[in-house]
């Protein structure tokens, strides 16, 4: 007999294990954080009546281990986003307290390459204060594909209302956020990715970018398309790196994992 499962997704390996779990007829509970999660885990798909619930809305750790100790799953599986550093220190500490197994999926990781970095027009920073730092002293448009909670730490860049293009999904929460800020509509593309070379290629140079602001998010997340769109655009790139080094399992180990008879194999 499968055992119950608790997901928490919102990234496209989250996507791609509900589905799994769906096909294979475990039950299970999916969370995400926002409606728009819930359409992206069905996109495409019709309603079924499968086994795996879905809640939606953010939870703080006391909420995730009341959700825990209430589903009693076998197995929590964190695939929220490589950079939800708070969410995933959240998750692991709860299912510990509730002593529920915890594993951690992997997005793999995509370098930018070992080429001259100052050829190849690359720089690596921190966080997002530092590219804020580092973008102060230069002068250009800049097409910011880091989503819309990291826009406010731009937003003490001088010329920001003129040089920053946000990319952001098409939440309108998330469009009032960059509203609020200052941008206006010219300045904000509601779009959801990840997105082809042709179609990065295109908006750098639609707004004339000089930059682009990136997150390493993979190859799951378009990174490779981004970086070559960049450079046939002449666009240098500033790329956000990923928090820490974490362990974890890829999508097909989180598999095999859960098909394994055995329920010590969750330990």
């Amino acid at each position: 007999m499968k055992q119950k499962v608790m997901l928490f997704a919102g990234t496209t390996e989250g996507r791609l294990l509900y589905e799994f779990l769906e096909a294979e007829g475990f039950k299970a509970m999916v969370f995400v954080t926002t409606a728009y999660g819930e359409q992206l885990l069905s996109h495409g798909k019709e309603e079924t009546g499968g086994t795996a619930r879905i809640h939606t809305g953010c939870l703080d750790r006391e909420e995730m281990e009341e959700q825990m100790k209430a589903y009693a799953p076998a197995l929590v599986i964190d695939a929220t986003h490589p950079y939800a550093s708070a969410a995933t220190e959240n998750i692991r500490e709860a299912s510990s307290r509730v002593h529920i197994p915890y594993i951690r999926v992997l997005r793999a990781s995509c370098p930018a390459g070992d080429k001259n970095r100052e050829a190849e027009k690359l720089t690596e920073v921190e966080d997002i204060g530092s590219a804020a730092a580092w973008l102060e002293h230069t002068e250009g448009n800049i097409l910011v594909t880091t989503g819309s909670k990291e826009l406010k730490e731009l937003r003490t860049l001088t010329g920001f209302k003129e040089r920053v293009y946000a990319r952001i999904l098409p939440i309108p929460a998330m469009l009032e956020k960059c509203m609020e800020l200052g941008l206006d509509g010219r300045h904000i593309i509601c779009m959801q990715g990840p997105f082809s070379e042709e179609m990065n290629y295109a908006m750098l140079k639609e707004v004339d970018a000089a930059f682009l602001l990136t997150k390493e998010s993979g190859a799951a997340g378009g990174f490779p398309e981004k970086l070559a769109a960049a450079q046939r655009a002449g666009a240098a790139v500033v790329i956000i790196k990923r928090p820490g080094q974490e362990e974890g399992y890829s999508v097909e180990q989180v598999k095999k994992i859960l098909l394994a008879k055995d329920e010590n194999s969750y330990g």
